[in-house]
């Protein structure tokens, strides 16, 4: 919430109030909802995997993280591995790295390289996926890099912005791209 004309305080003590009489729910520290009736538990729960989205990668109108690491991996089918903990980069992360747990759900939060945004999230993703393909991939290096050519394709990356952000990215990360032909 941004309410510039409201205090800090009264703004904590309304919401509180508003908690207090069941008109507000507190989910985890900083997230608020409105309670809905369910028949079968009396109140219906926020999705932890909704929280997680709009906290750390997008809003109605801004995308400001990603999935990145085997959380990525296994969605574009580079692994089947089902990640425990969900690897985030995250303009809204300070440190390189830090785990924090949503409800026992544990994420790993990174700071990005460069500044997340609607434009470069994609390509981002394909970088960090590059820079470490090895770790997860259950393919050899031929068939890895199809299935990232397949997702380039499905995503209309830019081939010349792809080698924009290289320069985010360490030397290897670059070599890798020319051999392999994505760029």
């Amino acid at each position: 919430l941004s309410f510039t004309k409201l205090n800090y305080n009264y703004l904590r003590q309304s919401l509180k109030r508003l908690v207090d009489d069941g008109k507000l729910m507190r989910y985890i520290e900083g997230v608020y909802y409105i309670p809905k009736k369910s028949s079968l538990l009396g109140k219906a729960l926020l999705d932890v995997n909704k929280v997680i989205m709009k906290k750390y990668i997008r809003n109605d109108k801004d995308i400001y993280g990603y999935y990145t690491g085997l959380t990525f991996a296994n969605q574009i089918g580079l692994t089947t591995q089902v990640p425990f903990v969900k690897d985030i980069a995250t303009n809204k992360e300070s440190s390189r790295s830090r785990k924090v747990e949503i409800k026992k759900f544990p994420i790993n939060l990174k700071s990005p390289r460069v500044l997340i945004n609607k434009e470069n999230y994609k390509i981002l993703q394909v970088l960090d996926v590059i820079n470490e393909w090895e770790k997860w991939s259950e393919y050899n290096t031929q068939e890895t890099f199809k299935i990232l050519n397949r997702y380039i394709a499905s995503s209309n990356i830019d081939s010349q912005k792809l080698r924009e952000y290289l320069r985010f990215y360490p030397a290897k990360v670059s070599k890798k791209a020319i051999e392999s032909g994505l760029i």
